[in-house]
């Protein structure tokens, strides 16, 4: 067993932060990656930014192995922040795998959906933190469509983070080490071994990892996203003069296609593809399989649509510029790095823009972006270089984001 005063490190595997990380292979990498992890507590720098953006969440799985990249490397994330936290370590030096738990009785905020209850993740049970992370997921497309208007979105979104981070860890420690079934008091979600503690099971750690990573992946896109003025340009709301009854008569698929994905919490989609692994063909699978009560929303007349309204306006302009790509939060894309084509990026509850060179635009009102993405097509036809009015809520440049482990 390792020396518990020795520090949990990173093993900084470039010269420089602005070095491209080479990635090692699956088998032999994840292999290594594991080892590194038990014998050493390390990982390396890279390993963060391989799970979020460079690996393919939808890789299937072999009976095998019950899990995919995605899942692996999530679980050794996991499992590396439990290391990490002093919490834990504290505990682990005690002879006690995690801190004791005490009844409290559950309390829903009356100010904030998004809290659970009165108690911190690192003393969550098992069925606590389950729920927990399943009210994340299904509140958070709603708190994520407020942020526009709000006055505190980023310290609200920094505590939403940090609520995600700590659930993550919660999770590492549970998954790394056997509980008894007053820990892990979920049935669903553990099974007892021949010694008569319990584990977690494969199938919730895929599901746990599903989700996690369309959480992290969702607060990425909208701390590195330029926040599209309002005001940007004078002519916006002329543009929706642009869509003819026809635009919209066709794309009536896609606004129905759009207004079923939005209904569905964090992760849905990923989860419902891994639980039924080649059962998989259209959106209302998912949409019916959450809500058997589902009902399609009836779109109104040109005339009548909400001017920039996302599920609206979306579908006519991918009418008028099908070649702009539409990908999805748990699609296999890496949103870093630069590529041939632009890209609409739909989240639940967000809508992005993101162009060749891998920067992302946001607004709740989808001309705006469209207005960025027309600007830039003109200003690349005389030559210029132009500069879209917004903002950035954070500021560490893209280079450096890709080689930062959360």
């Amino acid at each position: 067993m390792r020396d518990h005063q020795e520090k949990p490190k990173l093993i900084n595997e470039t010269p420089n932060a602005t070095t491209r990380v080479k990635m090692p292979a699956k088998q032999e990498g994840l292999a290594r990656l594991n080892r590194d992890l038990e014998e050493n507590g390390e990982l390396p720098l890279c390993t963060w930014h391989r799970w979020l953006w460079r690996c393919d969440p939808q890789d299937p799985l072999t009976k095998k192995v019950p899990m995919n990249e995605m899942h692996l490397l999530g679980l050794l994330l996991c499992r590396f922040w439990t290391l990490c936290d002093p919490t834990v370590q504290q505990a682990m030096q005690n002879n006690r795998l995690v801190p004791s738990v005490q009844h409290t009785t559950w309390q829903k905020h009356e100010a904030e959906r998004l809290i659970l209850m009165q108690k911190t993740p690192e003393d969550m049970t098992l069925r606590e933190l389950r729920d927990t992370v399943d009210n994340l997921a299904i509140e958070f497309p709603a708190f994520a469509a407020r942020l526009h208007s709000d006055e505190n979105a980023r310290e609200h979104m920094q505590a939403i983070e940090a609520l995600v981070t700590q659930c993550f860890t919660r999770l590492g420690t549970l998954a790394a080490f056997v509980h008894s079934d007053s820990v892990l008091d979920d049935p669903v979600a553990a099974e007892q071994t021949e010694e008569g503690v319990f584990k977690l099971t494969k199938a919730f750690i895929r599901r746990s990892m599903c989700t996690f990573l369309a959480l992290f992946r969702n607060i990425y896109m909208w701390k590195n996203a330029t926040h599209v003025a309002s005001g940007a340009a004078a002519d916006v709301a002329s543009l929706a003069q642009v869509f003819k009854k026809h635009h919209v008569e066709a794309s009536n698929d896609d606004f129905h296609l759009l207004c079923m994905y939005a209904t569905l919490p964090i992760g849905a989609l990923l989860t419902y593809k891994t639980d039924f692994p080649g059962m998989y063909n259209h959106i209302s699978q998912v949409v019916y399989f959450h809500n058997s009560k589902y009902e399609r929303k009836q779109r109104p007349k040109m005339e009548e649509i909400p001017a920039g309204d996302p599920l609206h306006v979306l579908p006519a302009i991918m009418q008028l510029h099908p070649d702009i790509a539409l990908v999805y939060e748990s699609d296999d894309i890496d949103v870093t790095m630069p590529s041939a084509h632009w890209k609409w990026a739909v989240f639940p509850g967000m809508i992005y823009l993101i162009d060749p060179d891998a920067n992302v635009y946001h607004s709740p009102n989808i001309l705006q972006l469209y207005w960025v993405y027309l600007e830039r097509q003109r200003e690349n036809q005389q030559g210029h270089t132009h500069t879209v009015p917004g903002k950035r809520v954070h500021s560490k440049s893209k280079r450096q984001r890709t080689a930062c482990v959360h």
